[in-house]
């Protein structure tokens, strides 16, 4: 069971005050607000237990709520923001404020976990079911020292992850008379109690800028991706086509539109560097495909020469055709054989087609930026009684607006 450690029987007494720790927090709408943590605290730890729990268990839960919290300050959770109000991250419900909670909050002020004297990930869950997980267990990756399994005095049904504190364990802990500090101790193996210091704030960069489609307006709702050795995060385009990572350690990084196969690579920034990226949306490509005799050959132009086409035929495999090897059909042009029936796949750039091939001489025309226009054709029934085909116009066809006006009934021999 926890011993007090030497802080005494009630927890090391609150430090002297500091600078006030200041928070980002993400709302479900995009909006991001900063506040001061102690602020943020009050209305996180009551989401997350009930206010009036024992006042022990409810400091305990301040402590991890905070910890985690500074965790996420000095680790982001969210490319423009620390953490965010959801399950995510932790609970953040104003309206749960209540007097019991902020006494808690406040007789734990500023007070966090450390291990080897860095902040605590302060995880937690509802009900471990009488056993504490192993963090590498639950999560995946690495063991973390402090997040090993330990006993609990609850034994009820398992609900939440069960890594870290267990909250209703330390609702029974607190019921048997243990200070918050002896519970933090027991479900966060190894680690002291301190206040807030952290290390000298590291210089981190910004990357910014702007998404284009290919006729050069903004583009909003696209998917950008940062990717680097340590750090990856991703957001979307704004309504005015603006996007931005911040917090981005030194380093050097990938960039991409990864829906639009657009990729920027080598991208480093230094400490206390702003970068200005502007990406822009290839061109929509269509292709028109033109039958005719002679070999079973795939011929077109690409309109560039020196770009590598990987050809996929229908029996799987693949080869290389390069663009420019064949200038009679244009200074992008190319040739290959195509024997196999089925659907050969092109993979161009950033472009995928699909060819039927059934022997035949089949010539690509590409479009770039143009859409062709459709072919028209006429929606034809199978032949019935003039009555069943009025009385199907007038009850379904026109009363709906969709096909309102595009159809008639016309003779069989029409």
């Amino acid at each position: 069971m926890p011993v007090a450690g030497p802080m005494g029987p009630c927890g090391p007494e609150p430090p002297e005050p500091e600078p006030e720790q200041m928070i980002r927090v993400l709302f479900p709408d995009g909006r991001v607000e900063t506040m001061p943590l102690e602020e943020y605290l009050r209305a996180v730890v009551p989401a997350e237990m009930p206010a009036l729990w024992p006042q022990e268990a409810v400091k305990a839960q301040a402590v991890a709520a905070r910890s985690y919290a500074q965790y996420a300050i000095e680790h982001p959770r969210h490319p423009d923001a620390d953490i965010c109000t959801t399950t995510h991250c932790q609970v953040y419900n104003p309206a749960m404020i209540h007097p019991a909670s902020d006494k808690a909050i406040q007789a734990t002020s500023g007070i966090i976990g450390l291990f080897a004297d860095k902040t605590i990930n302060g995880i937690f869950s509802a009900n471990c079911g009488g056993h504490t997980k192993n963090n590498q267990d639950v999560f995946g990756g690495a063991p973390v020292p402090y997040l090993q399994g330990v006993s609990c005095p609850d034994k009820g049904e398992q609900r939440g992850h069960g890594v870290g504190l267990c909250q209703y364990g330390a609702r029974a802990f607190a019921n048997q008379g243990y200070t918050y500090a002896q519970i933090i101790k027991h479900y966060y193996t190894g680690v002291s109690l301190g206040s807030i210091t952290g290390p000298p704030p590291v210089q981190t960069s910004t990357i910014f800028g702007m998404v284009f489609n290919y006729t050069g307006q903004p583009a909003p709702n696209v998917r950008v991706v940062l990717t680097g050795p340590s750090h990856s995060a991703e957001t979307t385009s704004q309504n005015d086509g603006t996007y931005r990572f911040t917090n981005v350690p030194a380093g050097t990084y990938q960039l991409a539109l990864p829906d639009y196969g657009v990729v920027r690579e080598n991208i480093t920034t230094f400490p206390g560097q702003d970068l200005k990226i502007d990406l822009t949306i290839p061109a929509p490509v269509t292709v028109e495909i033109t039958r005719g005799p002679g070999l079973p050959l795939i011929v077109g132009d690409w309109g560039t020469p020196n770009v590598s086409i990987s050809v996929t035929p229908p029996q799987g495999g693949s080869f290389m055709v390069m663009t420019g090897t064949k200038l009679e059909y244009g200074p992008g042009g190319f040739e290959f054989y195509a024997t196999e029936i089925g659907i050969y796949v092109l993979e161009i750039e950033v472009y995928r087609f699909e060819i039927p091939m059934n022997g035949q001489y089949t010539h690509l025309t590409f479009r770039k930026g143009v859409t062709p226009p459709e072919e028209q054709v006429r929606l034809v029934s199978t032949p019935m009684p003039r009555t069943q085909a009025e009385n199907i116009l007038q009850t379904e066809l026109e009363t709906n607006p969709a096909t309102q006006g595009l159809f008639k009934v016309l003779p069989e021999n029409r």
